[in-house]
């Protein structure tokens, strides 16, 4: 056992800013004697002490500030010193509210009164909206709201195991449990809410020397106040009914490695960047046997061992990726599709992205695969741009909070709103920066822009506040490689960080991510054959992986569109029937939207090509949405009675 020696002067380990954090826990001495159990419950209980001590004081300091106001300025005609005593009351209570909304992130003006006071007022204004804020309260959540975001975790995790902690750090040498316990909640977080197998924590533990800051006398003093005790006489009671409790979840880690590899050689000797983690890899069949979500979590794990801070991503309800072409920003945006999935799979992805390079994994996809492969260009894009601007005005009249399983990633985003028509397109990026967060789902945007003046344009010049504010920017870079010869092309480098909101092509201060790790490139890309971090991730989520190929011959890969399918299987005709009968059966083989838009077109005294924006002034086509419209007037292009420019444009071959 060891032993305290007061002969040795043993430096402290404490800075000034640490040395009372040891204090604010029960008597870790307990805890190291092996009375783990009791030092558990009374950490928990003491948790909840600090939370309701905390929420009533700031209670107090609010309904003193408000009351002082009050009398002060009440009573200002009574004495000259009530508008100063207003005053100082007023700060006060300011000082407090605010105080409080920066523990809780809770709007709460009122004292005594629980909740967000801005969701409270908002969910008075209708009878569904009152029922289902008072059903959501929950009183323990609320006074939790009151601890440390870590303290919160710590306590989440005595409550719900308990009895797995107990048994883990009862097995623990003395002189390293307070440790442990500290290093067990920093891994529930990190895998959110699972724990390393007891191998994993006693091989870490190898490496962990005994805590020479406890008192050993005080630990030996307990172990023989526990010993000596008198054991009560046993009297047999009935029985309780006793019941199975939950397992708590274990995944398997992969297990690290700090072994370095120097090979020396006459010409070169190639030295390690010790900086940098590494990470042995398991076979991939070993995260196939998990279940999904186990498998998400333990990637998640593997990828932040590998220095990949992927966790640190998520740390806003919008994301924004910017940076260079080919910077490897819809690679990121599709590796969080997937994890997201993995994790949870009642998340709907709603995936909007211009062009045909996707990525085969599960999701709403919104591209130009929707469209006939003759179109896929402008006139694709902006068909989706509509329909994109569609699903916006739809979200935007939903409840509050009625999409919390909702992520939707819009990729290529400057190039789908550039298409739509001016109004259109300040109303959308109004919407996504100050509106979309109430829908109570996440934002993934990909922009290919360098600062914020590029992406919210002059006329929403003045949300770029609102943007830095509410949007958690990653940048990424591009990489030259050589295409044979002089040649050269952009791929991802694979490295993101934090990017400055005021320039997306510099990180803040401590704000590097990391690098893909490269078992994340053991896959290559169809189209360049370069590495393909997210075909390399759908390998581990076989359940996830959806093929999807590019239309051919009018063909559609969506459902929506595959009922227009019939317009453009014409029956052949014989070659001895006249040019007019042939004209009249294809006419009659037109849908009632596309011959309305043919009678547009006849009926047209201006004889010069027709944009959508011009279609939509006539009272004939009022009923059409932009997206019908398209539809229309590319059936009636593949019946050869419209001639597209193959920019914006429609008109007949005899104008």
């Amino acid at each position: 056992m060891v032993t305290q020696n007061s002969k040795l002067d043993v430096p402290r380990l404490e800075t000034r800013e640490t040395q009372g954090l040891r204090d604010k826990y029960p008597n870790i001495a307990h805890l190291e004697a092996g009375n783990v159990a009791a030092w558990l419950a009374e950490r928990k209980q003491q948790l909840l002490e600090i939370a309701k001590s905390d929420r009533a004081e700031m209670n107090l300091s609010k309904a003193i500030g408000l009351a002082g106001t009050a009398i002060g300025a009440i009573c200002y005609a009574t004495s000259p010193l009530a508008p100063i005593g207003a005053l100082i009351a007023g700060i006060g209570y300011v000082w407090a509210v605010a105080k409080d909304m920066n523990a809780t992130h809770q709007f709460a003006p009122v004292p005594f009164a629980r909740g967000n006071f801005l969701e409270f007022i908002t969910a008075m204004g209708g009878k569904e909206e009152r029922v289902e804020y008072f059903q959501e309260q929950d009183d323990l959540l609320d006074l939790l709201n009151h601890l440390d975001p870590f303290e919160k975790i710590e306590y989440a995790m005595i409550r719900s195991h308990a009895l797995l902690l107990t048994e883990y750090l009862a097995q623990v040498s003395e002189g390293k449990r307070f440790y442990a316990y500290h290093w067990m909640a920093e891994m529930y977080y990190q895998t959110r809410g699972s724990f390393p197998s007891r191998e994993q924590l006693d091989g870490h533990l190898v490496n962990v020397t005994a805590d020479h800051r406890i008192n050993y006398d005080h630990v030996t003093a307990i172990q023989q106040a526990a010993q000596s005790q008198p054991r009560n006489l046993i009297v047999e009671l009935p029985k309780p009914n006793i019941v199975e409790l939950p397992a708590p979840r274990f995944i398997e880690l992969p297990s690290t490695t700090s072994d370095y590899i120097v090979a020396p050689t006459e010409a070169v000797q190639y030295v390690t960047d010790t900086t940098t983690p590494t990470c042995n890899i398991p076979d991939i069949s070993t995260f196939l046997k998990l279940p999904v979500k186990d498998r998400a979590e333990a990637l998640i794990f593997t990828l932040t061992q590998s220095g990949f801070k992927i966790s640190d991503i998520l740390t806003s309800q919008v994301i924004a990726i910017a940076g260079t072409q080919r910077g490897g920003k819809g690679t990121l945006a599709g590796l969080l599709s997937i994890l997201a999935k993995g994790l949870d799979h009642e998340v709907e992805i709603e995936y909007f992205t211009a062009g045909v390079d996707v990525y085969p994994f599960a999701c709403n996809l919104h591209s130009a695969l929707d469209y006939p492969q003759e179109l896929h260009g402008d006139i694709a894009d902006t068909a989706l741009a509509l329909k994109l601007f569609a699903y916006l005005k739809t979200l935007e009249k939903s409840a509050p909070y009625s999409h919390r399983n909702l992520v939707l990633i819009i990729d290529e985003a400057m190039r789908l709103l550039s298409l739509l028509n001016e109004d259109d397109k300040v109303w959308s990026i109004q919407y996504l920066l100050s509106r979309f967060a109430k829908t109570g789902g996440t934002l993934i945007i990909v922009l290919h822009a360098t600062n914020l003046s590029s992406v919210v344009g002059k006329n929403t010049a003045g949300l770029a506040d609102t943007f830095k504010e509410g949007v958690s920017f990653i940048g990424c870079k591009a990489q030259f490689v050589s295409a044979g010869g002089l040649r050269k092309i952009n791929v991802a480098s694979g490295e993101y960080f934090q990017a400055n909101p005021n320039n997306f092509g510099s990180a803040i201060e401590s704000g590097n991510l990391g690098k893909i790790p490269d078992f994340l490139l053991t896959e290559t890309h169809p189209g360049n054959g370069y590495p393909d971090p997210v075909r390399s991730l759908i390998r581990y989520f076989p359940e996830l992986k959806i093929e999807r190929n590019i239309s051919k011959e009018g063909e559609r890969i969506n459902d929506p569109i595959k009922s227009l399918e019939k317009a453009f299987e014409a029956k052949s005709v014989p070659e001895t029937v006249p040019e007019k009968e042939n004209d009249n059966e294809s006419k009659n083989q037109l849908s009632s939207r596309a011959q309305l838009v043919l009678d547009y077109f006849n009926a047209a005294k201006i004889k010069e090509p027709k944009t959508v924006r011009d279609m939509k002034k006539a009272d004939r086509l009022s009923g059409l949405d932009d997206v019908l419209l398209i539809i229309a007037l590319t059936e009636l292009v593949n019946a050869s009675m419209l001639l597209f420019d193959g920019e914006s444009a429609w008109s007949k071959s005899e104008w």
